[in-house]
């Protein structure tokens, strides 16, 4: 049967493309990989990107969010990764975990802080 042909073939074919997607990994999300990434490098990174804008004064708090470059708006976020990174930290002790959570902490409220600055947070999402 010239039908029964046709249908054989794309199960064969839709076999074959099942097959190849089954062996492709599974995708892992950015914030996944970030944390498995995070170490004391990561972290050391970060703060060289961050001195980094600072020394070139990207940010001011006298500016307004449309005064920003393009390009420089992500770097608004890396305080937010910071303090991502402090907690994802080995540690070895409940005295390192205490020290690593007041870390990420400053760098949340300083990352707030700045998204307050340039007007980002709305409403109810503003910190007290």
């Amino acid at each position: 049967n010239l039908f029964f042909g046709k249908r054989e073939n794309n199960k064969r074919r839709n076999n074959t493309h099942t097959n190849s997607m089954e062996r492709k990994p599974e995708s892992i999300s950015l914030l996944e990989r970030f944390r498995k990434a995070t170490s004391e490098k990561s972290i050391d990174q970060l703060q060289e990107v961050q001195r980094l804008s600072d020394s070139l004064a990207l940010f001011s708090s006298n500016e307004s969010l449309d005064d920003l470059t393009t390009k420089s708006i992500p770097l608004l976020s890396i305080d937010y990764h910071l303090a991502i990174a402090y907690l994802n930290l080995k540690i070895e002790s409940p005295a390192e975990r205490k020290s690593n959570i007041l870390q990420s902490v400053n760098y949340l409220a300083s990352f707030l802080q700045r998204m307050e600055e340039y007007e980002i947070l709305v409403g109810g999402e503003k910190t007290k």
